[in-house]
Parts: C-alpha cells; structure tokens; sequence
C-alpha cells in the first residue's frame, strides 16, 4: 500500500517541537527490538542508530526515517540480542534528503557547541524460560485460586487509523491503539493485507497498559485496485478498506551543474535536466534543497519522454559546508556546496579601459581606431548611429581582432564582418558617425559574442559612472568624397523649361549640424559652442545612457527655442525640461554629455519630447542618424577663490570653462 503522504510528507515541515533530542530508558527487551523514550528529529528529520557498548561500537540497529517529535519509537535490531547489553542512541540528520538512513551520507547530529547528540541505557534481554508473547504462551492457559482452568485475556485493538487511498508503489502508514489486560506485559500483533501477514511484531508493556503501533508498509508491486487491510492481536482486531491506484513514473534528474562556492546570502543558479521517462504528459514538483531543507522549487510540467532544463536560484544565509540536492518525487541528484564570508577588504577592481577614434576618410571597408587601452583585454566594436536611439545589437558593424590588455595604438577594424550579425550590405556607402566602443572578453574565449549572445557575453566596459566607454568620429568615404569634389549645381544648370518641375518639387528634408566642445562648468548649465538649425529648433542635451538606448531618460537640459539660422554660444539650462521628473538640480560628476539638434514639429515654440512620448518635437535627422555631437563635460569644483571665467569656445561666461 502507498501511504502518499502519510509516512512522509512530514519531511521539511517541521513544528515547533524544541531542539534536536534522542532520550532512551533502562528496559527490559525481547533482544528484538529496542524502544526510545522520545525523538525530537533536527529541522528537515532524521534517524536513530543503536550502537552497542559506545557511541562508537558496532551499529546493532537503525529506525525508519523520524519527520516528527515522536515517543515510544520502536527500533528494531538487526539481529537478536542474545545478552544484556549498555546500548547507545545516536542521532542522525537526513544529509541528502532521501529519508534512507546512509551513515557514511547522513551526518551525525551535532550541537551548536560541537557534541553529538545521544543517550545511552541498560537493556536486558528476559531470558528464554519467560516465552514471547503471541508464541509459546499464545494458547496456554492459565490456573486460577480455585485450580480451574480459565482462558488468558488478550490484547485489545482499536482506533485503527490509515488513508482511504494511495497511489501503488510508495508507502502507507497505518496505526492501531493496542491495550494489555492487567496480567499481561508481552503479545504479538500483526498487520494484514488481503489476508496475507504484512507484518508482525512482539509488543512489551512495561508500566503503561495501553500504546499506539505503528505500520509502514511498502506497496511496490501490487496492483492497483482495493484492498482490506487490518490489525490483529490474537483474538482481536480492526479491519478497513484501502484502494490502490497508478501513478505516473517520477521524473528523472541528472546533470546537476552549480557553482562548487559562494557567497553568504549571494543567489547562485542550480541548472539540472529533469526527465519524464514516461508515458504520459505529468506535472511533478522539483525541489532544491540545502542540508535537507528546501530552498528553491517549482511545478515542472513534461510530455511523456520530454527534457529540459530547470534552473533554481538558491542562497545560504551562514558559511559553512551544506549538501546541495535537487529532487523529483523519487529520483535526484547532489553535491557539495561551500558557502563563505565575501571579504571585504580584497574586492576585484572594476575593470577600466578609454578609446580613441578620429575623424577620418576610410575605403568604406575598414576603419582605424587611433589608440585603446584596457586593464583586461578588449575587442573594439564599431557601433553605427542607430546605437542613439537604442539599437545597441543591430548597431554593431565592425570589431577588431582580441587585443590583450595594455595600450595599442592604430588598430584597424575590418566593418560588416561580425560573428552572429547578418548584414546586406560589404561596406559604407555614405558619410556618416561611427561610434568605438572597447568591449570585455567576459567568457575568456578570444572571440567577439556580443551579437551571437544578444548581449549576454561580452559587455562592454564602463566607466565609473556604469555608462559605457565610447567615442565617435565622422567618417567620411572616398567613394563620396570623390563624387563631392565633382559635382556641380544642378540648379544652376537647369534650363528655363524645368523651372515649373523645381517649383513643384517637395521642399527638402529638414537639416541641421550641432557643435558641443569639451569644457568645465559648475554643473548647472553648459555651452554648445554652435548650432545650425533649417526649420528651428532646441538642442538637447542627453547624459551617456542615450547610448544604452534611454531616449527618453537621457534628457537633462533644452535649450529655449532658436530661430531657424545658425546660433552661436547657445547656453542651456540643466534639470528643467518639460515632462522631466527629478529631484537633481546639477551635474555631481564629470561625465560624457550629448548635444542633439531637435525639430519644433507643432510650432508652439515650446519643447514636447518628453511630455508626448516623442510624438512631437523629434530630432533631426541626417544620413547617418540623429544630428548629435558629445563633450566631455567636468563639474569644477569651487573652493571660494576661484573667478570668472569666459569660455572661448563655447561663449558661455561664468559658470563654464572650456
């Protein structure tokens, strides 16, 4: 019969029953079994070895797995005691969670001082000549004062206790209160299934008159369908019906991969492959679990021979050495894991790298990154304008061989030549803004798989603001320079009779070019050195996670509405832009910022960005993206002597420097 979760769903929900304990009595024994006063199993269960002698002499007997506090726990032994002996309880913990007692897995209890946990008492083994109960005295009859012969009382059985159903091939608990007559202290009581003896057991009363058995009865091989089971003594007894049923086969678990160390309160993934091995699609728990107790688990549900994957973040709150187990219903797998103190003076430094990258004209298939340094090695990775408006994958066109950690000078990237991109086209076609960018090799391989991975190896450094490290340069093709240098005004060829099809023409996209210099400020206004707007506009400036994709987010400062034409020493204001919700007034840090030319496409002189989600007020647009140009931007830091200053670039007095 199978118990369900009778005999054992006790097994990590352990109440509040007082710390780890065994405590055994002086008794007097059959040599057959051995009964401990009480068990109080650690958190998770355990179970009780009988050692003879000592703590350390031969095991003569183990109980079945304890979930729970229990009392009188019969422990039987492996073989008859034939003498009195000074017997040892040890407690044992379930290490590996599997309710199957392994003393070289399952550890020995011990306090938080070190000691193991035990008792010890004085058994004696009554001696032949008294009989077992429920054998040589099972028939006989006993003499009264009179010298008549009258039949010896038996033991009662009532209150039997057992599931109604199970499923076949597991475990099922059933227990009986079993009462003594006054004149009786040994009897025999036995459970039956369908007839047959499951088991049987001898029963000593010592003080008591009264005690409850307890049954684990293992179903594997029976067939499903109903049973009538029962406790009998020997002229009593209680009967009852239990129905077996099938039960798909548990999953299977191998390849248990997670890390052998880590970290006090650190998540660590466990990854395991969970098998349904068999013929039927089935919804099975798995569990991860730390000494026993679970700590991470989830419904996994498989088609009949279907695998996959089950990852499980688990942590550890104290260091130590646990025993890292993931488990199906029947089946798992486990490990050793160490769990340490993180030392705090010795933390990894973050690794750094700058970059170089000049304006240039390149033959459209190659371009050179001037100078790059990195604490740890680096590829270089050329980005195209699209990486300002979030397209951090698809904007990658070019990275450089793995260059080892140190300063290289010159390095030469070959472009539309990256591991897992597709590109349609072999080279530039026109002018345009590229964008360097040093990227780690985090998975210690020699090759770029920041695109093959989508982002997942292979990251880019930042620097100690988290924003990566980057710098552009225009680009121009020879190709189109060439075609530059010979062309010539159409307009001013046209003849008379085309004058009508220019006067019909749709006017030309909006243009416009922005200059943004280096320079010092006080960290609540900067300069744009230029801008140059067809239609009229703002400029905008935007902090380094526009790189990142946060176009909307990387907004910190408009400038007031300029007038189409051309603006010299254009000053915008930091912090205080429509729809921009923080509570920062200033720079606090020297950073990279972006200057961005943006339309004023509702004509209401007023910057919308923000506030319509980009649906108004978008930036212009040139070949090769949005009209931009960076700057690195350092916050001085004032110490009362200092004065003020006129920015030469910028044209902005006061408050920036240049």
């Amino acid at each position: 019969m199978t118990a369900g979760g009778i005999a054992t769903a006790a097994a990590g929900t352990q109440q509040d029953q007082g710390e780890p304990d065994v405590s055994i009595d002086d008794q007097n024994t059959n040599g057959e079994e051995v009964t401990l006063a009480s068990v109080t199993p650690p958190e998770g269960g355990g179970f009780v070895a009988l050692h003879e002698g000592s703590a350390d002499g031969p095991v003569i007997g183990t109980s079945e797995y304890i979930a729970e506090q229990d009392h009188d726990v019969r422990v039987q032994t492996d073989q008859s005691l034939d003498s009195d002996a000074t017997v040892v309880a040890v407690l044992h913990e379930d290490t590996d969670g599997d309710q199957a007692l392994d003393p070289s897995v399952d550890r020995r209890y011990e306090t938080e001082d070190g000691d193991t946990v035990t008792d010890e008492a004085e058994v004696t083994v009554r001696g032949s000549g008294e009989g077992v109960a429920g054998e040589e005295n099972e028939t006989e009859k006993a003499e009264n004062d009179t010298g008549e012969e009258t039949e010896e009382e038996g033991f009662e059985v009532s209150n039997l206790r057992a599931v109604d159903s199970a499923p076949v091939n597991d475990t099922v608990t059933v227990t009986a209160d079993i009462e003594a007559p006054d004149d009786r202290n040994a009897g025999a009581v036995e459970l039956r299934v369908a007839g047959d003896v499951a088991e049987r057991r001898h029963l000593s009363f010592e003080e008591e008159d009264e005690r409850t058995v307890e049954f684990n009865v293992n179903t594997t091989g029976m067939e499903a369908g109903t049973y009538v089971h029962g406790v009998f003594t020997e002229d009593s007894g209680e009967v009852a019906r239990i129905t077996l049923t099938e039960r798909n086969a548990s999953f299977d678990v191998t390849n248990l991969s997670a890390p052998a160390d880590a970290p006090v309160d650190e998540n660590v993934t466990v990854n395991a492959t969970v098998t349904n091995g068999g013929e039927e699609n089935d919804t099975q728990n798995v569990t991860a679990r730390l000494n026993g107790t679970v700590v991470a688990q989830e419904d996994v549900t498989l088609d009949a021979g279907e695998e996959t994957n089950v990852s499980l973040d688990v942590s550890a709150d104290e260091e130590g050495t646990y025993f890292l187990s993931v488990l199906t219903r029947d089946y798992g797998e486990v490990q050793q894991f160490n769990v340490t103190e993180q030392p705090e003076d010795n933390e990894t430094e973050a690794p750094t790298a700058n970059v170089s990258f000049e304006n240039q004209t390149s033959n459209g298939s190659t371009v050179v990154v001037d100078a790059v340094n990195s604490s740890d090695g680096t590829f270089v990775a050329i980005h195209d304008a699209s990486l300002l408006e979030g397209n951090v994958i698809g904007s990658v066109i070019g990275v450089s061989e793995y260059l080892e950690r140190g300063e290289h000078e010159n390095v030469s990237v070959e472009l539309f030549d990256v591991s897992g991109a597709d590109f349609a086209a072999s080279e530039l076609t026109e002018n345009q803004t590229l964008i360097a960018m040093p990227h780690l090799d985090t998975n210690h391989n020699g090759t770029y798989d920041f695109v093959a991975t989508d982002g997942a190896e292979d990251g880019p450094y930042v620097d100690e603001t988290g924003q990566p490290v980057v710098d552009d340069a225009s680009v121009t093709v020879e190709a189109m320079e060439d075609d530059v240098t010979n062309e010539t005004n159409v307009t001013d060829n046209v003849t008379d009779n085309e004058t009508n099809v220019t006067d019909n023409e749709t006017e030309a996209a909006a243009t416009a070019s922005v200059e943004f210099n280096d320079q010092t400020t006080s960290g609540e206004v900067v300069g744009v050195a230029s801008a140059n707007l067809s239609e009229g506009g703002f400029v905008v400036i935007h902090d380094a996670t526009l790189l990142d994709g946060d176009v909307f987010g990387s907004v910190i400062g408009a400038s007031e509405y300029l007038e189409h034409g051309e603006h010299d020493s254009v000053s915008v204001q930091l912090y205080d832009v429509p729809g921009l919700e923080t509570h920062q007034t200033s720079l606090k840090e020297d950073q990279t910022l972006v200057a961005m030319a943006h339309l004023d496409t509702n004509d209401n002189e007023t910057y919308d960005f923000l506030t319509t989600s980009g649906e108004e007020d978008g930036a212009y647009v040139g070949d090769s993206g949005p009209v931009i140009d960076d700057a690195e931007v350092t916050v001085e830091s004032f110490d009362g002597n200092e004065t003020d200053e006129t920015n030469e670039t910028n044209g902005t007095a006061g408050s920036i420097r240049g």
